[in-house]
């Protein structure tokens, strides 16, 4: 017999959790894994230490202790006073080895960390898997590419990091195909010299919208299919435009495409009603 049984957010605040060690971390991977555990980032106090700048040295609670997860964790991290830019004369201590320009200036260190943590951290914005969310069309922006606002986060980063790679290929099949798989997250098939209609022919057998259209002759030594393995029913009408889109933009300009979808399992069980002139059609 199933019991259902209801936690509410408030009991699930006040259940015991094991306090991770974040020793030695950056401050950074502290915050991660204090997420990982459920904790959020308290206070944060500066030491100087001769450890790498903002390593934890302490925290509280301690590791090991069980605490509620809505306990937040303050660490000490490891910086280096805004004292040891200023002339030695402003280092002199008093008797019990306390200057108070330097706990003066903890204060201002303090306030400024945000700057400080961009500063410290401003390589990050350069790359398309770290950089933040509201910076990606900016970094985009260098390539000259433009982000579509309905795309993924993780869409628009992978384009990102391809955009050398796609522009090194532009006009190319493997740079299409690059392209398209990014967009679509599936590999596309691109067969060249391919047309899948022949050219219509009264009397040699030619259904219209099956085998054949009405159109000005194609000529396949420039022209391509385009093959993406998903039913255009689990396709939007906005993604089938970008796809569109994107293949003209790749594409040589003096060639031809045609795209065609997978053919989903119930499509394939349809019957399909042949189109015969003058009897079952107009």
């Amino acid at each position: 017999m199933a019991i259902a049984v209801n936690i509410s957010k408030k009991d699930f605040k006040k259940e015991k959790v094991i306090v991770p060690n974040l020793i030695n971390l950056s401050l950074e991977r502290a915050k991660k894994v204090m997420n990982n555990a459920g904790f959020k980032l308290g206070d944060v106090y500066y030491e100087e230490s001769h450890r790498v700048i903002n390593t934890v040295l302490r925290q509280k609670p301690e590791v090991g202790e069980k605490v509620n997860l809505d306990k937040t964790i303050d660490v000490t991290i490891c910086r280096k006073s805004y004292l040891d830019w200023l002339p030695a004369i402003f280092h002199e201590q008093k008797f019990n080895g306390k200057n108070f320009l330097k706990d003066y200036l903890w204060i201002f260190q303090h306030l400024l960390s945000g700057v400080q943590e961009k500063l410290d951290n401003i390589h990050t914005y350069f790359h398309p898997y770290y950089a933040p969310s509201v910076f990606l069309p900016w970094l985009a922006s260098w390539m000259a590419m433009v982000l579509d606002e309905n795309w993924t986060e993780e869409k628009k980063r992978k384009l990102i990091k391809n955009a050398v790679e796609i522009y090194k290929w532009r006009g190319t099949l493997r740079g299409l195909k690059l392209y398209l798989k990014i967009i679509t997250g599936v590999e596309p098939e691109i067969i060249e010299h391919h047309f899948p209609f022949k050219d219509f022919e009264i009397g040699v057998g030619s259904l219209v919208g099956m085998d054949s259209i009405i159109e000005e002759k194609v000529d396949l030594a420039h022209c391509f299919t385009v093959k993406v393995p998903l039913p255009v029913k689990k396709v939007d009408d906005y993604t089938i435009k970008k796809i569109h889109e994107i293949i003209r933009t790749e594409k040589p300009a003096h060639t031809k495409y045609f795209l065609i979808f997978a053919v989903s399992e119930e499509e394939k069980k349809e019957k399909v009603k042949e189109m015969v002139i003058g009897e079952n059609e107009i």
